[in-house]
C-alpha cells in the first residue's frame, strides 16, 4: 500500500483485529492525499493516533451517531464527523471545512481544550447531545486571545444540556465574520446568542433561528463593562430571516440604552426587534432604518403583543413616516392581545407588500393608526379563530386600514351555512364570541370541537342560549372552570353528546344553572381537579342520559354531588329513567356514587363496570331501585382480562361485597409478602 495516494476504505466493528493492523498502516502512508472512512466503533484508534498529514480531500466518520443534515449549497472537501470524541488525534482541526460532534467528551471551551489555530479553515460547525461544553471560546483562558471560525458559514448547536454562551466574554477580534447561519435548538442554560462587541462581525449574517431555549432572555447581551460607553449602531444588514420558537424567558432582542447622558433624549439608533418595557417583542421606529431588507416578518403565539412597531417612546425625534421598503410578507397569528401593528401616529410605506396574513388576532381593530401606502397589496387573508371560522378567507375593501377595519365589525357577523366549528390554541375564548346574537344565529352549527384554549368558560350565557341546534361538543386541554358562564338565569343546552377530557380547572360538569334535557352520552376523562360530575337538583336536566362514562379523575370522591345538600331541593328520590351503562374508571378516591342521603332510581340501567376504584364499598347510602338484574363487572389492579359478572341481587350489595373480597385477597397477598420474606431471612 505503500505507493497509493488515493483510498476509500469502509470498516465494520467487528473486524477489530484487522483495525488495529490498517489504522497503523493508514498512520505510515505520507503520501495519502484522499481519504474516504468510516469506524464504527471509536475505541479501536489508539490515542496517540493522527491522520497522515498530507490529507487534501477526506470523509471520515467515527462513532455512530444520527446527524441532523443541513443544506450547506455545495460539497466539502473535507468532512470529518465524531461521536463519543475522546482521543487526542487534532491534525485534521486545522484543515477540516465541515465539522460535526456528537457526546463531545472532556470539553468545556471548545477553542482552548481542542488547542488549535482557531478552526481557519471550518466553514459549518455542528454539535449535538453534549452535556459537558459550556462554552465555544473562552477568551478569559487564552494567553493571547486571537480570531478564531474566521470563515465559519453556519453554527448548529442542538442539545447541549450545559453551555452557557456562545463567547465567554469580550471578543476584540474578527471571529465569526462570515457566519452566514446560526440555529440553536434546546440549549436551555443559554441565556443570549451574542455579546455586543461580537456584532460588528455579523455583517453577513443571513438566517437566525432558535427555537426551545429556556433560559434565553435576549439575543444580543451588554458587557458589563460596556454600561457606561457610548454603544455604536448594531447593523445587520443582510439578515433577512429570524425565528424564536418557544422561548419562554425573552425579553429584549437587544437592550436599549441611553448613549448620552448629558441628553436623555439622544438615545443609540440601535437594532431594537425587542422592547422589555411593555411586550415581549415589538420593533422600535428608530430601529426600521436597520431593516432595509427585511422580505418576510413573521411573528406567531406572542400572548402578550399589543402592537409590532412600539409607541411607547414618541417622544423621540418625529419621522416623516416608517417605511419597509422591502418587506413582501407579512404574517400576523395568534396573538390574542394585537390591536394594531402600531398605536403610535406614525405613517407607514409598504411599496413592496404583496401578502397580508392575519390569523386568530381577534383584538385587532384597525392596521395603524394613520396613512400606509401599499401600492402591491391587493388582498388579505384573514381567520379570526380556529378552523371553519365564519370570517376565514380572502378580503380587500380598497385600503389595508379599510380592509382591517371592516373584517374587525363584521367578526360579530356570521355564517348561517356553518355546520362545524373547531377552536384550538385561543387564549381568550370570551373574546371570540359576538357581542350581539338573536335567536336564530348559528341555525345549522352542530358540533364544536375546542382545544387547548384559556378562559374561565367556554359559552357566554347568551351564547349558550341561541346555540339550538348543537349537538356535538368536545372540549380538550383547556384550562377553563365551566362550560357555560355562571348566571342566575338557567340556560337549556340542546347537546345530545358531551365529551371533556384533560380540562384541569373545572371542578364540576354539570352545574345547577345548565339544562342538558337531550343530553345521551357523556364522557368525562383526566380532570385532575374535579370533585363531582353533577351538581344537586340537575338531575331533572338529565332526562335522557344513557351512558355515563368517567376515567382517570383522580380527586373525584362522588358522581353526584353532595357537598350542598342544603342547597337544594328536598327530594323524595333522584332518578336517571334512562340511563343504560355506567363506566367508572381509574377514580382512586372515588368512594360512592353518593356520599349524601339520597334515595336513587335507575329503573333502565343494564351494565355497572369498575376498573381501579379501590375506596368504593358501596353504591349510595340511601335506598336504591334498579332492574332486576345489571351486569357488574369489577377490576383491581390495572388487570385488563374481562372480569367476571358480580351480580349479586341488588347493586349496594354487589358493591359491599366485591369490595369485602377484594380487602381479603390484599391482606392474605401482604401475609403471604411477609412471610417469603420472612423465610429467605431465615434462610440468609
Amino acid at each position: 500500500m505503500g505507493g497509493c495516494d488515493s483510498i476509500e476504505w469502509e470498516v465494520e466493528g467487528s473486524k477489530r483485529e484487522s483495525y488495529n493492523t490498517n489504522v497503523r498502516e493508514l498512520q505510515n502512508l505520507h503520501n495519502l492525499t484522499t481519504l474516504e472512512i468510516s469506524f464504527k466503533n471509536t475505541s479501536v484508534l489508539p490515542m496517540d493516533f493522527q491522520f497522515p498529514a498530507n490529507l487534501k480531500r477526506y470523509n471520515i466518520l467515527i462513532g455512530i451517531c444520527q446527524f441532523s443534515s443541513l443544506w450547506y449549497g455545495g460539497a466539502l472537501e473535507r468532512t470529518l464527523k465524531l461521536t463519543d470524541y475522546s482521543w487526542t488525534s487534532r491534525s485534521l482541526f486545522t484543515t477540516v471545512e465541515d465539522l460535526s460532534f456528537a457526546k463531545l467528551k472532556g470539553v468545556k471551551d471548545l477553542l482552548y481544550d481542542l488547542d488549535v489555530e482557531g478552526f481557519p479553515q471550518l466553514k459549518h460547525l455542528y454539535i449535538q447531545d453534549t452535556d459537558e461544553l459550556l462554552h465555544l471560546i473562552n477568551p478569559r483562558r487564552l494567553m493571547n486571545p486571537h480570531s478564531a471560525f474566521l470563515n465559519l458559514e453556519t453554527l448548529v448547536l442542538d442539545n447541549l444540556y450545559k453551555i452557557e454562551e456562545i463567547c465567554h466574554g469580550p471578543m476584540h477580534t474578527q471571529s465569526f465574520a462570515k457566519l452566514k447561519v446560526i440555529k440553536v435548538t434546546s440549549c436551555h442554560r443559554l441565556k443570549n446568542l451574542f455579546l455586543y462587541s461580537l456584532t460588528v462581525n455579523l455583517s453577513q449574517l443571513h438566517e437566525i433561528e432558535i427555537s426551545s431555549c429556556e433560559g434565553m432572555s435576549e439575543i444580543i447581551a451588554v458587557e458589563k463593562q460596556e454600561d457606561q460607553k457610548e454603544l455604536q449602531q448594531i447593523v445587520l444588514p443582510e439578515l433577512h430571516s429570524v425565528t424564536l420558537r418557544r422561548l419562554l424567558e425573552l425579553q429584549s432582542f437587544y437592550c436599549l440604552l441611553t448613549v448620552d447622558q448629558g441628553n436623555p433624549s439622544n438615545q443609540s439608533n440601535t437594532l431594537a426587534l425587542f422592547n422589555n418595557q411593555e411586550v415581549n417583542i415589538t420593533i422600535s421606529p428608530l430601529s426600521t432604518t436597520s431593516l432595509q431588507k427585511l422580505r418576510i416578518l413573521r411573528i406567531s403565539e406572542c400572548d402578550e403583543l399589543e402592537e409590532i412597531c412600539g409607541s411607547s417612546n414618541e417622544g423621540d425625534p418625529p419621522l416623516g413616516d416608517i417605511a419597509f421598503m422591502k418587506l413582501e410578507e407579512l404574517t400576523l397569528k395568534c396573538l390574542p392581545r394585537l390591536r394594531s401593528f402600531c398605536q403610535g401616529s406614525y405613517d407607514f410605506r409598504f411599496p413592496s407588500l404583496q401578502i397580508v396574513r392575519l390569523k386568530e388576532c381577534p383584538m385587532m381593530e384597525i392596521f395603524c393608526q394613520r396613512n400606509i401606502t401599499t401600492p402591491s397589496l391587493t388582498k388579505v387573508e384573514y381567520r379570526l379563530s380556529g378552523d371553519n371560522w365564519y370570517t376565514s378567507g380572502d378580503h380587500w375593501y380598497g385600503d389595508l386600514n379599510t380592509t382591517v377595519r371592516t373584517v374587525f365589525t363584521k367578526k360579530d357577523q356570521y355564517n348561517p351555512d356553518l355546520g362545524k366549528l373547531a377552536i384550538r390554541d385561543n387564549n381568550d375564548l370570551k373574546s371570540i364570541w359576538p357581542n350581539l346574537v338573536t335567536p336564530n344565529s348559528f341555525p345549522n352549527l352542530t358540533k364544536i370541537v375546542i382545544s387547548s384554549c384559556e378562559s374561565q368558560y367556554v359559552f357566554p350565557i347568551h351564547v349558550a342560549k341561541v346555540l339550538r341546534q348543537l349537538q356535538v361538543l368536545k372540549i380538550s386541554f383547556c384550562t377553563i372552570e365551566n362550560i357555560v358562564e355562571e348566571s342566575d338565569s338557567t340556560c337549556d343546552m340542546m347537546v345530545v353528546y358531551l365529551q371533556v377530557q384533560k380540562c384541569h380547572d373545572m371542578m364540576t360538569i354539570v352545574p345547577s344553572s345548565v339544562l342538558f334535557h337531550s343530553l345521551d352520552v357523556l364522557h368525562v376523562y383526566w380532570c385532575e381537579r374535579l370533585v363531582n360530575i353533577i351538581r344537586p337538583s340537575t338531575t331533572t336536566s338529565l332526562t335522557n342520559l344513557r351512558i355515563l362514562r368517567i376515567s382517570e379523575c383522580h380527586e373525584l370522591e362522588e358522581i353526584y354531588g353532595s357537598s350542598n345538600e342544603g342547597d337544594a331541593p328536598i327530594l323524595d328520590e333522584i332518578a336517571f329513567m334512562k340511563l343504560e351503562e355506567l363506566t367508572l374508571n381509574n377514580l382512586p378516591r372515588l368512594t360512592s356514587f353518593c356520599q349524601g342521603s339520597y334515595d336513587f332510581r335507575f329503573p333502565s340501567l343494564q351494565k355497572v363496570h369498575l376498573k381501579d376504584c379501590p375506596m368504593m364499598e358501596t353504591f349510595c347510602h340511601g335506598n336504591l331501585t334498579t332492574t332486576s338484574h345489571i351486569e357488574v363487572r369489577c377490576l383491581y389492579r390495572w388487570r385488563n382480562e374481562e372480569s367476571e359478572d358480580h351480580w349479586d341481587g341488588d347493586l349496594n350489595t354487589t358493591i359491599r361485597k366485591f369490595s369485602l373480597e377484594r380487602y381479603m385477597s390484599t391482606k392474605l397477598q401482604n401475609i403471604e409478602q411477609d412471610l417469603t420474606s420472612s423465610s429467605e431471612s431465615d434462610d440468609s
